[in-house]
């Protein structure tokens, strides 16, 4: 069984983590991650977009055995999963935010229990989420997520 597709529950479990970041820019991501939660609970996918840098340039890593996904693939699977999701609950550990001049690395440990009404999972996952800064707000331009205990 695959792991909870692991921007979906992430998002929805940082929101129960404060972030008090070394630096401002620490901060500022911190805070983009709490609004990414937001959005993805009250399944606001105009706003969801709106924090990913999708175009070219963009990837992610999933644990579904179809590679490197494009934009357009991600995009559609984030939708996609939103709308598959009844109940859940998660629990992000370990997260530590670096900051590259313009470019950031998020990366966190996801406990998860999941219910898409059709079947319950739960697992735990590494996640991976790289941010730029365009225009002032950092925007994800990479996601990964891989298991570190199967789906059950």
């Amino acid at each position: 069984m695959k792991s909870c597709t692991w921007w979906l529950c992430a998002s929805l479990a940082l929101s129960s983590v404060a972030w008090a970041g070394d630096s401002e820019e620490q901060t500022k991501i911190g805070k983009t991650i709490a609004e990414i939660v937001d959005a993805a609970q009250k399944k606001q996918l105009d706003r969801l977009d709106a924090f990913h840098a999708y175009g070219p340039k963009f990837s992610k890593f999933e644990d579904d055995g179809a590679g490197r996904q494009d934009a357009a693939a991600g995009k559609k699977g984030e939708h996609d999963g939103l709308a598959a999701v009844k109940s859940f609950n998660a629990k992000v550990s370990d997260l530590k935010i670096d900051v590259f001049g313009n470019s950031a690395v998020a990366t966190f440990i996801l406990a998860y229990d999941l219910d898409t009404g059709k079947e319950k999972m739960s697992g735990k996952d590494r996640g991976t989420f790289v941010f730029v800064k365009e225009g002032g707000a950092w925007k994800i331009v990479h996601e990964h997520s891989s298991p570190m205990t199967p789906a059950k």
